[in-house]
């Protein structure tokens, strides 16, 4: 199974650089991302900014992927395609988890509720507290259409709406957290939440 981790946020709002490099506890969030799907018995595939790839390289673990995304700034549907077109070429019959480098209460724990319950022919998606969000596990032909289908800076979320009765949710709210982190605010509660 591939983790497609989504690493390619500049961080504007955020204020420290580059998402993937922002430094959390004793890693950076790629650091962290990788290590939790690498420990979940995952192999991970970082989508990153041209600029930051090569950094990255160095930093993760040999076996992830780094593969840098041109045309990033135009919105996570570059990513996504960028993913796509790596996992036909490298991992075509590969189960695909898909979630953001910002989403430090992804765990272990969370990644392998998912892979348990998912079933060949369906989408499988953590919600929290009943909230869809992320990871979301594909088939590999339903990720390749839903980064067909990904424009701007949307990314699965039409292929999920198109596809909703197809959708399985399972609650994990009680292991981990999808919050992000795109703001000082968020980096504060974060920053918190792993020194306590």
């Amino acid at each position: 199974m591939i983790a497609v981790i989504l690493a390619a946020g500049a961080g504007r709002r955020l204020g420290k650089g580059p998402k993937a490099l922002v430094q959390l506890g004793h890693s950076t969030l790629a650091e962290r991302a990788t290590a939790t799907a690498i420990q979940a018995g995952l192999t991970p595939l970082v989508l990153a900014a041209p600029q930051v790839a090569d950094t990255l390289r160095t930093l993760l673990a040999p076996d992830a992927d780094v593969q840098a995304v041109p045309d990033h700034a135009s919105g996570i549907s570059a990513s996504i395609k960028q993913a796509a077109r790596r996992l036909h070429q490298a991992h075509p019959h590969e189960p695909v988890m898909l979630w953001l480098v910002d989403q430090p209460g992804i765990t272990v724990d969370v990644i392998k509720r998912i892979s348990a319950a998912h079933q060949a022919g369906t989408i499988t998606r953590a919600s929290y507290e009943g909230v869809p969000a992320h990871p979301v596990l594909f088939d590999p032909g339903d990720f390749q259409q839903a980064a067909e289908s990904a424009t701007g800076n949307v990314g699965a979320k039409e292929f999920l709406r198109m596809h909703r009765h197809r959708v399985t949710l399972i609650e994990c709210g009680d292991i981990g957290s999808a919050a992000d982190l795109d703001t000082a605010e968020d980096y504060r509660r974060w920053a918190e939440a792993f020194e306590a």
